[in-house]
Formats: C-alpha cells, structure tokens, sequence
C-alpha cells in the first residue's frame, strides 16, 4: 500500500474507526424482533480543525463521520485541516466543548428529525409517493404503476440480486419513446443509493421516472430527450442496505455482507474496478469505507458494471448521493483529469445553471479529487475511464442542516434540482456531437486580415462516444472557407502533444481582406465511418470569425516572471487583505482554487490569491479585505479599437466581488480607473462556483486607448468566508481595422462582385432567413432592395 493510501486508510474518519457500539450481534445470539437504534440527544458539528491535534482530538470523540475525508490530504499523508461534520454522542460533544476544539453545531437532535422523517403524512401511492419517504417495497410497487400507467413506454428491469441470503433483486426500469427498440438510441443510465442512509438518492431517480412517464407524451422538452436518448433508471442500488436503514439503523451506509472478520457490509462506491483500493478506501473490514476484497467483490456493482457492458450504447451515467449539493465529474483516486475533461467542464457548466434555476440553489462543480476528497474505487471512476461513458456523481441537498436526514418538504425541490441536471447534460449531449475548446488564446475572436492565424483546438467525445478504452481516435479535419458562401476547403490538424485536458492540435484559417469572415468547422470520422461535425450543424452552422489587422500589444501568459505587480499603489485605494494576496505559481488545487492553468501543454503557472497546500481549503484563502493584481503599463495610442481577454477563476459567495479595471493616465499621481467588468454573487452560477472562464472587454468602448493605460485585477472580500480567485493568460489587443461587411459584401468575402448576386439568388430561391433584407420576412421586394444596395457598394 502507497503512503498515500495507508493515510487515507488511518485518517478518513467513519469513515473508518474502532467497531461502534451498535455493532453486529454475535452469530449464536438469540435473534429478537429488530429495534431501531436511537440517537437521542446526538448532534452533528461541523469541525473547523487548527492542528493535527484538534483533528485527531476529534476523531476519538465519534465512530461517525458524515462528510468521510476527516483529515485527509489528497496530497500526502499530512493530515488535512478541512472542515468536516461528525456526529456526536451526549458524552462526546461535552468533550469537545471541553477540548477546545472550533465548531459549529448543524443538527441539535438526530433523532428528532428521524422521528419527523417518519412522521406518517400521506400514502405511499399515487401522486403523494414524493410527500414521503418510501420503503423498498413501496418503490417495487410504484414501478409497476408506472410501468402500468404506459407499458409502450416503460419496462420493469432486474439486473441482479444482493448476494445469500437474502437475493434481494436489484431493480429498475427502462423508459423510452414508444415504439424505440433497446438500444437503438443512446442510453442514459441514472442510480441511486449505493449508500443506504442517503435516501434522497433513491426519491430523486423515481421522480425522473415519474416524470418521463407522466409527461413524456406532452412536454416539449421530454419529448426531445425521448426522441434522442432511451433512459434506464435503478432507484435502489444497494437493496439490503437500504430496508436495514429502516428496520435497524437508520445511518447505516454500506451493503450487508458478512466480512471475514465478522464485521458487516461494504462499501459499494468504493468497491469499481478503477483504481481500486486507492485514496479515500480503506483495507480496513469495519470502515464504512471499506472497499471489498477485491474490484467489484460485491454483487450490486457487479450488477451495474455488467448492465453497462451489456449496453453499449451508454453515453451518460449517474450515480446519486447526498449530502453537499456537488456535481463530481471524475477523477476520484488522484488529481489527474478525465478523458474528456473539456467535454466536462462545458457539460458540468450547463448543469449548475440548471440546478440553481428552479430554487436558486447552489450546486459546485468539479473533479472530485479537488472539491470534495479522494474516493477511489468509485462509479463515475470506472464509467468514465474504463467504459468510455460520460460519468458523474451528483451529492444532492443540502450542505449540512440535515444532512441525511433530509426532511421530506425537500423531496420535491432536491429531486426536481437533480432531474434539471440529467436531462440539461442531455441536452448538452444532444447539441455537441464532438465537444471543442480552445485552450490559452480561447476561440478566435477575429484572423488576422490575409491570413496566416493559426488555432490550437482540443476535441473530445460529446454525443458520439469515442468506444470503450484503449480509444482509438478519429480522424479529425478543419473545413474553412473565406466568407459565408462557397466551398469550404479541408485541412489536416497537427498534434502538438498533450497536456492534462488531453490532445493538443493545431491549424492555420485563412482570411480575406479587413472586413470579411471566415468560417470553418471540425469533421470527425470514426472507425465505423459514422462522421459527426463542431458545431453539430457543420457548414450550416459554422464557427465565423472576423478578418482584421490586429496588432498584439501586451500577451503574458504568466509562465516567467515579468513586469505585473501586486498591491495597489493608487491613493486611498491600497490593499486591505492580510490573506490570500494575489501570488504567480503552480496553483495547488482544493475545492474552492484551480489545479490546471490555462495555458496548454507545458504551461503551469498563473496568478492566483496565494498559494494553498494541496486540497487544504483552510491556508490562502483570502478571508477580508482586498487584493490587487496589476498589469504593466502599456502603450495603445493610435487604436482604433482595443480589447482585453483574460481568462478568470473565481470562487465566491454572497458579498464578495472579483473585478477588472482600466486605467488611461494609469502614470499620473492619481490614476483615474474604468469599471471594464464585474462578477458579483448575482453573476451565472458556474462563473462564481470554481471554473475557469473567458472574458473579452471592448476598452475601447469604455476609454480613448492611450500611451498610458494599465489593467487592475481585484479580489474584495466583504462577507467572509471563502474565497479564491485566478487570472491567467491576458491578452491586448489593437485593431488598426475593423470593419463588418457591408449590405452590398452579401457573401461576406470583402469584395462586392457579381459573385454577390449569384450567392444572395441562390440563398433567396432556398428561402434562407438571411436573404432577409428588409425585415418583413423573405419575399421578392429582398431582390430588388438588395440589388439597391450592391449598386451603391461600400
């Protein structure tokens, strides 16, 4: 075993300790009708560790640690000082008020919200089966009804059973358009409870089904996620588990095998065939992280694994969990990236604006290592390296004041929440036959006026999957053309090596003169000779770009050491932080600060508001105040137009501000700064939650361009709490000319010719919107009204 590992293995708290008081009985005992434990009086806390000491202090209070990294750095063996929430006996949590130890109590009484939970409210069937929580039998039940309700569109399914004695099925069901065969469309597959006190995670699945049954008939968007996708849905992943936590003990999280050492259960998201046994597992029978004797020893992965094998046309999978409203995209054994880890980010984004859409709740986003803690051996781990598939785990509601014990008001909205994430990273699939980005310079903004721009560009799976690992990459070509009409002309790529994101390319666009587009597109074709295109309508729809004469006045991309500086010198506007001031490095990556930089291939450093032990969220995180990030002063007299882009990191809550400012006398005593951009609380959800994202600002727009002028970058704190910020790769930019086409430049080449009459008849006899000319929709008086322009020209 690793260091790394055995740390894992001694400090990952409930996650793994001493046998708890409620262990099992012996074999010979006299078996009496089950009583369910009672926690009357025990609280959950939420610890905020100082020392190695207060973890461990911690540690020897509970058996039972509801957030299972206590004191583990990804990094190394060094015991982490993250917050984590542990539960506590009446006894214990008197010790810890006594220990010293910084807390925050999140729950007064578990018992008394267990006794809510099971405050009987309606029945369990028909349109109140989400007033409650609902037995194993009762979910049995309520597939039947649904399959019932529409037999053309839903099957029940049992993919295996849990292992003797009890072979309790593990089941699901299969919703589809009526009339699709299985497996005629890309699947997607989403589970739940593989831990079997997160109860929410078995509501959450059956409400998507509800839905697609109910409403698949009707509603605009099922309807076009029916038509692309057939849905496979498992509510209860770990059967045994689950009807324990309602029989026996309700915080019970692993299966109900019988170890060697006697000790019960696995735990079945640390029991994948990816990594197993790593980070974030223990070897350790009693743990509740205990990943099995081996990969997939257990017969409820077992079943999932062979499901997914079986279905090869799976595209998406999700395994739902609770607590701490977390979108996990892989990896979770080490800080390496996915497979497609573009495909991710763009697909993760789509998602957080989904999620916070209906209730304003905020659901972070990333790869699990960084924001939440190791956890190797799981799911979304094996989907995603192993079975080619696009992988997540989704922590659902809330981020402590339950916990677990979710109250069942927030069925609805929690389960609500998670289908607006699974059918948005659907949708996503549906739009993005290939995922595309471009890393460092981001995507052409405008080429460069007779060509010679050339494009790094990354390509990943979107809809279309790759196959099953080892991939074989398609062949992948760049289509372009000058202007809106005409042939576009192929082009190969040239591989420049890959980075942490994966395969960098390259290729030239050409252009015309100042004033005309390009436009190009990417064409994929795969080893059954299918071809899919970026965008997903190809020449219909392709990237554009504009030709002009840029001159690049300032590019740093932060990898040496150059003239920017921190602190703001301006009078009465110094920096008041006395944490997390900005610094240039290699960022160490925690949930709330970047791993990656944005520069591709060898690029690693960027500014960032200081630098944090790896996964430790508690070292540079600027806690109050403000700090400054200040660009060298640079010379734009003379442009016509002038634009900045930067690429931004920002973590923040509410009353915390990221902004940029421009300056144009940026040497008098007394600069005097221009608001150029502002992310607020009040900003898109995945722009405040961890990501990396593009800006470009138009400073022209905002100032005369001069001899003097300078950019500031702020980080302000006014709230508390955390809080991390990063730039990276800022570019200036001056354009001597920018001009759009003109009326007359139909096809857009920048040269009004006859060629623009033959281009704008053939549009116009294909009736496309663009021949437009005169906004009253497409008709003979555009040909005339057209011709009127061409002869005036430009």
């Amino acid at each position: 075993m690793s260091r790394l590992s055995l740390a894992a293995a001694v400090l990952a708290g409930a996650c793994l300790f001493a046998p708890p008081v409620w262990a099992e009985p012996p074999a010979n005992a006299v078996q009496q009708a089950p009583q369910p434990a009672r926690f009357d009086g025990n609280k959950v806390v939420r610890v905020t560790p100082r020392s190695t000491r207060d973890v461990r202090t911690v540690l020897a209070l509970t058996d039972d640690i509801w957030t299972c990294n206590a004191g583990v750095d990804p990094a190394s063996p060094v015991v982490s000082l993250a917050p984590f929430d542990v539960r506590l006996t009446p006894d214990a949590f008197d010790a810890l008020r006594e220990s010293g130890v910084p807390f925050t109590v999140l729950i007064e009484d578990v018992q008394k919200l267990i006794d809510n939970e099971r405050a009987p409210r309606f029945g369990p069937r028909g349109p109140g089966f989400f007033t409650d929580y609902q037995t194993y039998a009762n979910v049995s039940s309520y597939v039947d009804t649904l399959v019932a309700l529409r037999p053309d569109m839903a099957t029940r399914l049992t993919i295996g059973t849990t292992a003797a004695p009890s072979n309790t099925p593990i089941f699901g069901m299969r919703i589809a358009a009526p009339g699709v065969a299985p497996g005629s469309k890309p699947a997607v597959v989403v589970y739940g409870c593989e831990h079997a006190r997160e109860w929410i995670a078995v509501m959450a699945p059956m409400y998507m089904a509800d839905q697609l049954v109910r409403n698949g008939g009707t509603d605009p968007n099922l309807q076009r996620l029916l038509a692309n996708f057939e849905f496979y849905i498992f509510p209860i992943s770990n059967p045994d588990g689950y009807q324990y936590t309602w029989t026996n003990y309700r915080l019970w999280r692993k299966n109900r095998v019988t170890n060697v050492d006697l000790s019960v259960g696995v735990d079945i998201n640390r029991n994948w065939g990816w990594h197993w046994g790593g980070p974030g597992s223990s070897p350790i029978p009693n743990s509740d992280i205990y990943a099995g004797s081996a990969a997939f020893s257990e017969k409820e992965s077992q079943a999932l694994r062979d499901f997914m094998i079986a279905h090869p046309n799976t595209v998406l999978a999700f395994d739902l969990h609770s607590y701490s409203q977390i979108i996990l995209e892989p990896n979770a054994w080490d800080w390496s990236l996915p497979p497609d880890a573009h495909a991710y980010t763009q697909m993760t984004a789509a998602m957080q604006s989904a999620m916070y859409a209906p209730f304003s709740t905020v659901y972070t986003g990333g790869e699990t290592y960084r924001v939440i803690y190791p956890a190797a051996g799981g799911s979304h781990d094996w989907v995603s390296n192993v079975r080619g598939a696009l992988g997540y785990s989704i922590e659902l509601r809330d981020t402590g004041s339950y916990g677990f014990i979710l109250p069942a008001s927030q069925i609805v909205p929690a389960s609500t929440e998670a289908m607006a994430g699974v059918f948005a990273a659907a949708n996503w699939l549906i739009d993005n036959a290939l995922t595309v980005s471009f890393p460092g310079a981001g995507q052409p903004q405008y080429v460069y006026a007779g060509g010679g721009t050339t494009v790094q560009v990354q390509v990943a799976r979107g809809m279309k999957s790759w196959g099953v690992p080892p991939i074989t990459p398609p062949t992948i070509q760049v289509y372009s053309r000058i202007g809106r009409n005409g042939p576009f002309t192929a082009s190969g790529l040239t591989a420049l090596g890959s980075d942490e994101g994966g395969q960098v390319y390259a290729h030239s666009l050409p252009a015309g003169p100042c004033g005309s587009v390009t436009q190009w597109y990417y064409q994929a074709t795969f080893a059954d000779s299918s071809v899919v295109t970026a965008p997903l309508a190809g020449p219909s729809a392709p990237f554009e770009a504009s030709a002009k004469n840029a001159v690049t006045i300032l590019s740093d991309d932060f990898e040496t050491a150059t003239a920017w500086s921190t602190g703001d010198p301006t009078p009465g506007q110094a920096d008041t932080a006395t944490s997390g001031q900005w610094t240039r490095a290699d960022p160490n990556g925690t949930l709330y600060q970047a791993e990656f930089d944005c520069t591709p291939l060898t690029g690693s450093n960027c500014y960032i508001t200081a630098q944090n032990a790896r996964g430790d969220v508690s070292g540079g995180n600027l806690a109050s105040g403000k700090t400054t990030l200040m660009s060298p002063v640079f010379n734009a007299a003379g442009a016509t137009k002038l634009d900045a882009s930067f690429w931004l990191w920002n973590y923040a809550s509410a009353g915390m501000s990221f902004y940029v400012d421009v300056s144009g006398n940026a040497l008098a005593g007394t600069p005097t700064w221009t608001r150029a951009l502002t992310i607020s609380s009040a900003s898109p959800i995945n722009e405040i939650e961890g990501r990396w994202n593009r800006y470009t600002v138009r400073l022209s727009d905002l100032l005369a361009p001069s001899s003097q002028m300078r950019l500031r970058f702020v980080a302000a704190n006014t709230a508390g709490g955390y809080r991390e910020a990063g730039v990276d790769e800022v570019r200036i930019v001056s354009f001597q000319c920018e001009r759009s086409p003109c009326a007359a430049d139909y096809n857009a080449d920048g040269v009004v010719s006859t060629q623009d009459i033959f281009d704008y008849l053939n549009d116009w006899f294909a009736g496309l919107p663009r021949t437009d000319i005169n906004g009253g929709g497409v008709s003979v008086q555009d040909i005339f009204d057209f011709l009127n322009n061409w002869f005036v020209g430009c």
